[in-house]
């Protein structure tokens, strides 16, 4: 399946600005961080998500935990650590990929109050869904986004 991305601008009578569709918007700026590799935007190295830059060699499928080796960043610079995370859980627990997830949205989507994000693996699709929600306080609604991420191609 071939996904098609949009980015969150828009060019109206050769003037770029902001997509008028607030939920649009933000939907298109999740898939767009959900989707870039880590530290593949040279403007700005931690715009991404790490899934994107794993090969999940060490991926223990029974209980969804990645176990890889991934640069870290660091006071000391940049070294090597195992990275031992879970792909299913919440956004409230700080061993899965959705609290990762949930930093990013807070760094990099400020429209989007209070985000929080719930990714449960399918074992049998090889995939994740995604969950985020939050608030919309220019409009005074809550938002919710689905996102389904194959893991193997």
């Amino acid at each position: 399946m071939i996904r098609t991305i949009h980015i969150p601008l828009a060019v109206n009578n050769g003037i770029l600005q902001r997509e008028e569709q607030l939920k649009q918007s933000i939907d298109n700026t999740l898939e767009l961080l959900l989707t870039t590799p880590l530290g593949s935007c040279a403007a700005d190295p931690d715009f991404g998500f790490v899934f994107n830059n794993m090969a999940f060699e060490n991926f223990n499928e029974n209980d969804g935990t990645i176990f890889n080796t991934l640069p870290v960043r660091d006071g000391f610079g940049e070294h090597y650590g195992l990275y031992n995370k879970k792909v299913s859980g919440s956004s409230k627990n700080i061993s899965t990929f959705a609290a990762d997830l949930r930093d990013a949205i807070l760094k990099y989507e400020r429209r989007l109050r209070n985000p929080t994000v719930t990714m449960t693996y399918m074992r049998l699709e090889r995939s994740m869904h995604v969950l985020i929600r939050g608030e919309l306080p220019q409009i005074d609604t809550l938002y919710e986004h689905k996102f389904v991420y194959k893991l193997w191609r």
